[in-house]
């Protein structure tokens, strides 16, 4: 069975009905399973622009108590991996993204789904497949 790992981008127009892509992703969800996976620094970053747009923060988090969204991926397992993706896709790749390559590369069977086409396209696991996402029409 495919894993879904959620990027920043489409968590934040899910909540925030005045982003460009809210329809999109109100469409998207619907077709995911029930549980969902994410890391702590997508999270962190869609909390902070959430926030920052006056948008439902406690709505994402309730996500997470729940169990609607998942936190399977430790940061601190990782920091090699991290590192070495950073420096090589520097300046483009952030630790949200990171973080998401990451887990997909120790998943394996995933999808990303993400608004963020152009860099998720240019990223690859450490074997060079390319990873296989899911985006907006582009």
């Amino acid at each position: 069975m495919t894993t879904f790992l959620i990027d920043t981008g489409p968590l934040v127009a899910f909540f925030n009905r005045h982003d460009h892509f809210h329809e999109w992703a109100g469409t998207i969800f619907e077709m995911l399973p029930e549980s969902v996976y994410t890391t702590e620094p997508v999270l962190t970053e869609a909390v902070y622009f959430l926030k920052k747009w006056k948008a439902d923060y406690a709505e994402l988090l309730n996500l997470v108590e729940n169990g609607t969204l998942q936190i399977d991926f430790q940061l601190s397992d990782s920091v090699s991996v991290l590192r070495a993706l950073m420096a090589k896709y520097h300046p483009r790749m952030d630790l949200a993204d990171a973080s998401l390559v990451a887990a997909a590369q120790a998943v394996g069977d995933c999808q990303v789904v993400t608004i963020d086409r152009e860099d998720f396209q240019t990223y690859r696991l450490l074997d060079r497949k390319k990873l296989d996402i899911v985006a907006p029409p582009g």
